[in-house]
């Protein structure tokens, strides 16, 4: 979230610095201050839009049946909060068969600090998203 707010906020003083610029270049010709204002100011709008977008992006992980880690219930995979930068996460699990994935559920757990999927019966191959 504060990556997309960093993007947003980066994007509209970029807007508002190349509008500037434009305005500015209209009503006196040739100075170079107000072409770099135009230029930084769409430089800005195109670094926030794109940290906007790849900010915005689900975090997905492939894991294999021994990517599991064995606990006391069963079974379980931790993915740091550093690793998927999401601060309100929503997570689906979906698990390999012959066609492609399918959702399952599972015990999800959301903590301050990772997100833990928990299963008890037996390991499989998927993939998992953070959103």
């Amino acid at each position: 979230m504060k990556n997309r707010k960093l993007g947003l906020t980066l994007s509209i003083i970029g807007f508002l610095i190349a509008i500037s610029g434009i305005f500015f270049d209209n009503l006196d010709e040739g100075l170079t201050v107000i072409n770099g204002m135009k230029y930084l100011g769409v430089f800005m709008l195109i670094s926030g839009s794109l940290i906007t977008y790849f900010s915005s992006q689900p975090y997905t992980l492939e894991f294999k049946e021994n990517d599991w880690q064995e606990t006391k219930e069963g079974y379980q995979i931790l993915i740091k909060n550093k690793k998927h930068k999401k601060n309100s996460p929503l997570c689906t699990i979906l698990m390999r068969n012959n066609e492609g994935f399918e959702e399952i559920f599972t015990d999800i757990q959301i903590n301050p600090d990772a997100v833990l999927f928990k299963i008890s019966g037996s390991t499989f191959d998927g993939k998992l998203i953070i959103k």
